[in-house]
């Protein structure tokens, strides 16, 4: 309601004679931003190069806010934006920007940039030779405090390209001067925690483009971590009488994690011989939450990843992963823990987790029925039960009464379509195998969750789930129509909205 009054006002003082004035206006310009989209849209093509053009303005302070106020409106323009090519006119201007002098305004330009690569994502892979040449040349030149920004902004650009990073030139570009700070930093300095982030990022996303430089990094990881083990179970402190800083843990984890994911099979010769499925274990069963949590992705990866080298220890491991189910208060750790149970469901079967269902299901039964309980837990909880069910439905079967219609609610929001199929199909033999229970409790929440296919392609549902989908379907409404006539199944249809009936109707009862 503001904007008709105060976009004339912005407009007056962007065109300004007094720098101050056009900063403050620029300021202006990004806080309304959220609110002003559509009302600023039109006059983004003559607002933009003006933007672009007070990155040069010789006052840093002008600099600094016109980055951020760009990033305000990066999202809008890039989402207007048909081919990679399109990203020519000004991609060199922002990138330029890292430049700069001024400390604050590097650290602004560096989070412009990353908020650029965040929406551009895979656009930005034709110019990502160049793009890195620019952020890696502003990086020797940083300090501190500005190197530590470009770390976040090189992961942004490495996961916005993906597979963009195989390119063995974009790693001989930002490569050497992240080795540099490798070499120059001694294990227990803080600042290698970016760094550790940045180059699991990047090894993620080169794949095996990575594998040369992949065994320093594997072995300094593993060093790390037994070291602020042994100096824990020792009793050591540092200088300043504190304990070990088990973030040094956390980040090896996670750097490994990057290399687990970028090598995926190929860790196995890596890392066969190695302690770390022990290290692994003696992390699984630490205090702290967030190194629990990294080394239960870092399980659950290595299940779904490269199982081969897991499996060894698969046995030992599993019941310390469903322990962490335990860690109610820890929505992150037992999310982890359910996530990576279902990897390890699906990569090992009941051989490894069967012995552990009882417990299993009993823990996330509880968290399925939990009031409030964090999207992600429950997602994850959701799809665990449908992988435990497909592995190990026999020893799932005592406990279904308990979980199935939470299962049912919980299926409706999942997105990852490989795991979104793994549950359903889980459930689909659930349903089948305790057919009266489901036919006379739950029915109708069943079909709500088939219904929640309807915002994917038909033609891309797994085969073998949509034929079991519409036979349960086809034969409840049979069955139910033989017992009680027709008009007891549209009774039912009736519970539903209009429009997830009508797509089950047409893809589930035809």
């Amino acid at each position: 309601e503001i904007l008709p009054v105060l976009f004339p006002l912005l407009q007056e003082g962007l065109g300004s004679d007094h720098v101050w004035t056009i900063e403050a206006s620029i300021l202006a310009l990004g806080a309304v931003s959220v609110g002003a989209y559509n009302g600023v849209e039109d006059s983004l093509g003559e607002l933009f190069p003006f933007l672009v053009k007070q990155l040069q303005c010789p006052i840093a302070q002008v600099r600094q806010m016109t980055c951020w106020t760009i990033s305000r409106y990066l999202p809008m323009i890039i989402g207007k934006l048909k081919a990679p090519t399109e990203l020519a006119p000004f991609l060199e201007a922002l990138t330029q920007s890292v430049m700069d002098r001024n400390k604050k305004a590097q650290e602004y330009a560096c989070s412009m940039v990353a908020v650029l690569a965040e929406n551009a994502g895979d656009f930005l892979t034709p110019y990502l030779l160049p793009l890195l040449e620019q952020l890696m040349l502003a990086f020797r030149k940083y300090q501190i405090k500005s190197r530590m920004q470009m770390y976040d902004t090189l992961a942004y650009v490495a996961d916005a390209v993906g597979p963009g990073m195989e390119n063995p030139e974009a790693l001989a570009v930002i490569l050497p001067p992240l080795i540099e700070q490798w070499d120059a930093l001694p294990d227990i300095d803080p600042n290698i925690h970016p760094l550790f982030a940045t180059l699991g990022t990047v090894a993620k996303n080169a794949g095996l483009t990575f594998q040369d430089s992949a065994l320093p990094v594997f072995q300094r990881s593993c060093r790390i971590i037994e070291a602020v083990i042994f100096a824990e179970g020792t009793g050591q402190t540092d200088e300043n009488g504190d304990p070990p800083d088990k973030d040094f843990i956390v980040s090896s984890l996670d750097l490994l994690d990057g290399l687990v994911c970028g090598l995926r099979g190929n860790f196995e010769g890596l890392a066969h011989s190695s302690n770390v499925l022990n290290l692994l274990a003696h992390c699984l069963e630490d205090e702290e939450d967030a190194v629990r949590s990294s080394a239960l992705v870092l399980i659950g990866d290595l299940a779904g990843m490269c199982p081969a080298f897991l499996a060894p220890a698969a046995n030992d491991l599993a019941p310390l992963v469903v322990k962490n189910l335990g860690s109610f208060q820890a929505s992150k750790v037992c999310s982890n823990a359910a996530w990576s149970l279902g990897e390890c469901a699906m990569a090992f079967g009941d051989e490894v987790v069967g012995a552990h269902v009882e417990m299993a299901v009993t823990r996330l039964a509880f968290i399925i029925n939990k009031d409030d309980c964090p999207s992600r837990l429950l997602e994850n909880s959701a799809v665990a039960l449908g992988r435990l069910s497909l592995s190990s439905l026999p020893r799932v079967q005592p406990y279904v009464a308990g979980f199935v219609e939470g299962l049912c609610l919980a299926l409706q929001d999942l997105e990852s379509f490989e795991e979104r199929t793994h549950a359903f199909k889980g459930l689909c033999m659930i349903v089948q195998n305790n057919w009266e229970m489901c036919m006379a409790q739950c029915f109708v929440r069943f079909m709500l969750a088939v219904s929640s296919w309807m915002y994917y392609d038909t033609e891309t549902i797994d085969l073998e789930l949509r034929n079991a989908m519409a036979t349960l379907i086809q034969r409840f409404c049979f069955e139910l129509e033989q017992e009680r006539g027709r008009e007891a199944v549209e009774a039912v249809l009736a519970q539903m909205p209009m429009e997830q009936c009508q797509y089950i109707m047409e893809v589930f009862m035809q």
